[in-house]
């Protein structure tokens, strides 16, 4: 009902709130009035580029069904891009984005060659009413700077792919699920992997973002 809202009001110069449901975000005009701009609208479409002249923070409690790729688009949208990132998420997802290697997933590749993330804090589900049936974390993610980075923008959606293709049978050695991801022989997936000097029998998670890179590069 807006609480967060609120107190964003009171601390911020400009609040610009995305609301999917109508009928919430007439009542939030009307509890807020001029304080914070209201707009009614899906945040994977959400252009935040038309409300801000400048880098701006992201504060959310994101609907759990749609992280990924509210995370994905809330990370590539501008310019102006977000300075800043810091959003409720469930917490398996949130240790998801945030492991190291050994553990990487694809989600972790893609938003941590984008950002540093850092768990902050554990919000069991008892913090909630009515109480939901998993307990949610507090991330904050970091956008690099343009020159930090070793996939630049324009890049980031053919570098997910391929991550994504690496991944598509993570349980299986490299070379088999990124045949399978790439459509391509397992003879030509070896050759990647050898040419980016990465053993061809180990598993996508064992990976770290150097890795991908170079191998993204080499393909």
């Amino acid at each position: 009902m807006g609480v967060m809202t609120r107190l964003l009001a009171r601390r911020a110069r400009h609040v610009v709130a995305v609301e999917i449901d109508p009928h919430l975000a007439e009542w939030l005009r009307a509890d807020l009035g001029d304080t914070v701009e209201v707009i009614t609208a899906d945040v994977l479409d959400f252009d935040p580029g038309v409300y801000f002249d400048e880098p701006y923070t992201v504060v959310a409690n994101l609907p759990y069904h749609i992280t990924s790729p509210a995370l994905r688009h809330l990370l590539a949208a501008g310019p102006p891009f977000a300075q800043r990132l810091v959003v409720m998420v469930q917490a398996e997802v949130a240790e998801r984005i945030s492991a190291s290697r050994g553990q990487m997933s694809a989600l972790a590749v893609a938003i941590q060659i984008q950002a540093a993330v850092s768990l902050v804090r554990h919000v069991p589900a008892g913090a909630f009413y009515p109480r939901p049936r998993v307990d949610s974390a507090v991330v904050v993610l970091q956008p690099l700077a343009d020159d930090q980075r070793a996939i630049r923008r324009h890049e980031m959606a053919e570098f997910v792919e391929f991550v994504q293709a690496g991944f598509k049978q993570p349980r299986k050695i490299l070379a088999n699920s990124l045949a399978d991801g790439l459509g391509v022989t397992r003879i030509e997936a070896v050759e990647y992997l050898r040419k980016a000097e990465i053993d061809p029998a180990r598993r996508a998670q064992a990976l770290d973002l150097t890795e991908w890179v170079r191998l993204f590069r080499g393909r």
